[in-house]
């Protein structure tokens, strides 16, 4: 399989930046610590599953807006949706 993306976290400081734009407060150092790269599920696996560092619930029509931490280097010609 071809591999298209890697993965890597952003800095403890991007994330703090991202936490607070999203929640209006600080995100802890064990929080960032925990945020796992993405991963396919299974070798076929067309796509990358992304992990939420917090766990949340939305109502049907709601929307939130979740910092990963996580930036991602794709090969040319190949998008990330």
């Amino acid at each position: 399989m071809q591999k298209v993306a890697k993965f890597s976290k952003v800095s403890f400081e991007q994330f703090q930046e991202g936490w607070q734009d999203a929640f209006g407060q600080e995100a802890s150092e064990d929080l960032y610590h925990a945020l796992q790269l993405p991963k396919r599920a299974t070798i076929g696996s067309a796509g990358y599953d992304f992990f939420s560092p917090l766990t949340f619930s939305l109502a049907p029509g709601e929307t939130i807006k979740i910092p990963t931490g996580i930036r991602a280097e794709i090969s040319e010609g190949w998008v990330l949706m």
